[in-house]
């Protein structure tokens, strides 16, 4: 894929990979933890999907149906974090410049490399899970407001451990 090539110019397929892609960022006191990558999709409802609506189907229906694409996907974990507590959020936003409106919650997705991320298993297995989550996703996420991208984590503190 044009992805695959773009990636393995940038030699992040190589088998002796780099524990973390962003080395050119650690500066001794967070180094990534083990080399995967991470999607988050930063998602806000669509206008005519109630808030009770939005979270319920994302929850009950959405979340399902990303399971039974994983295998297929190569994902190794999913999370969705649902905004709580509007009343508190807005309070906290309105200690910095210029932000107002919320987001109603971030999903997660966990790869073991790039390369599971951008081959995704079987092309026509993962080509089917990319169709059906779009078309699910269209039904109560609103795309131009919301935001997607990859990251590789850096764990700062963890007192929960």
């Amino acid at each position: 894929s044009q992805n695959s090539r773009l990636f393995a110019a940038f030699g992040v397929f190589s088998r002796h990979r780099p524990r973390c892609l962003t080395r050119r960022y650690w500066i001794g006191y967070a180094p990534c933890e083990a080399y995967m990558i991470k999607l988050v999709y930063i998602v806000r409802k669509r206008k005519d999907v109630s808030e009770k609506d939005f979270h319920e189907y994302w929850l009950k229906k959405h979340g399902p149906l990303v399971r039974s694409f994983a295998k297929a996907m190569r994902a190794k974990k999913y999370v969705q974090s649902h905004t709580v507590f509007e009343d508190a959020g807005k309070q906290i936003r309105a200690t910095r410049p210029r932000m107002t409106e919320t987001y109603d919650g971030i999903t997660e997705v966990w790869w073991d490399t790039l390369e599971d991320f951008s081959s995704g298993g079987a092309i026509k297995e993962s080509a089917e899970a990319a169709r059906a989550l779009l078309e699910d996703e269209s039904k109560f996420i609103d795309f131009e407001r919301s935001s997607i991208f990859l990251t590789e984590e850096h764990e700062i503190f963890d007192y929960t451990k």
